[in-house]
């Protein structure tokens, strides 16, 4: 298909195993330094024991000896095997790729999503009504943060996907482990949307929906609130800002509904409840713009009509 964004994923192309292990470490918490070091004073304990048993036996009787001896043996395996968990984990977490590199990967898997919307709905970027650059307006900096910017074709919603690991960037930028994607292909005759789950370890995509729509029938596009459930991501995992900042998280959606009742949704932030105005943006692209932009081309082809 012409016009078709070039991908570039630096951690690997999607089901190969660096790919897969890079991911992975980059997602899990490295140990904590102060491990090892207990590991290493157990080991310094156990020996001066074992020391200690030498002495007496010179200078006791030796079933004193034998004592200090095994209560030294004992620390020093003890030692030895907290500082083999230690290096285990550390190994499995360590070194991580830069926080740049996998969101690099992502903005590929973005690009691919799109292509594959494009695909299953049987489109080409001159059939949109609505495309990505439409929503983002020029980007003269070369933001890589812009991640659902697509130029021509169609625009990407994302957000965390079902049970998602996260992290933060120094960018203050959060990625997660899966993605919902929401891909909206708005065209001269039909509203289209394609929806999947991505698996950033892997690259891979699942539980892809497609759905076309009459304008007419689309009859709100909008932001809503929902407590977190257990498929949600775990916010137990986010540290110390989550916490700090947040005192009653509840998730931000953006959903497209429709006359039937159906609705597409993706989570796009979390704001604190007890706070208003306290929140973390989940979007690179403010959602409102999404929003604006969406309601603009309903009006279009709507014929005036609000939605």
């Amino acid at each position: 298909m012409t016009g078709c964004p070039v991908t570039d994923h630096p951690l690997g192309p999607p089901g190969s195993r660096q790919r897969r292990d890079s991911v992975r470490r980059y997602f899990r918490a490295t140990p904590n330094p102060r491990e090892a070091i207990k590991a290493r004073r157990s080991q310094f304990w156990g020996m001066g024991f074992v020391v200690f048993a030498v002495a007496l036996l010179l200078t006791t009787p030796w079933i004193f000896a034998v004592f200090a001896a095994v209560a030294g043996i004992g620390l020093m395996v003890h030692g030895w095997d907290l500082m083999r968990a230690y290096l285990k984990a550390y190994a499995r977490a360590e070194p991580k790729p830069h926080h740049s590199e996998v969101e690099r990967t992502l903005h590929s898997d973005l690009h691919d999503a799109c292509r594959r919307a494009m695909k299953r709905l049987d489109l080409t970027p001159e059939d949109l009504e609505l495309h990505s650059s439409d929503v983002t307006g020029s980007n003269p900096s070369g933001d890589s943060r812009w991640i659902a910017n697509q130029g021509r074709w169609p625009h990407a919603v994302y957000g965390p996907g079902p049970r998602a690991q996260a992290c933060r960037g120094a960018d203050g930028s959060w990625l997660f482990s899966s993605y919902k994607v929401m891909v909206i292909c708005p065209t001269g005759h039909h509203f289209a949307i394609y929806e999947c789950v991505l698996d950033l370890v892997f690259g891979k995509r699942k539980d892809e929906d497609t759905h076309e729509y009459h304008y007419q029938d689309v009859v709100a596009v909008r932001t809503s609130t929902r407590p977190f459930g257990s498929d949600d991501v775990d916010l137990s995992k986010w540290g110390d800002l989550v916490i700090g900042q947040l005192r009653v998280p509840v998730k931000r959606e953006f959903g497209i509904v429709v006359s039937s009742g159906d609705k597409s949704t993706v989570t796009v932030g979390i704001d604190d409840d007890d706070r208003p105005g306290v929140q973390i943006d989940l979007q690179d692209v403010p959602i409102e713009r999404v929003i604006r932009a969406v309601r603009r081309t309903l009006r279009e082809k709507k014929g005036g009509t609000a939605a």
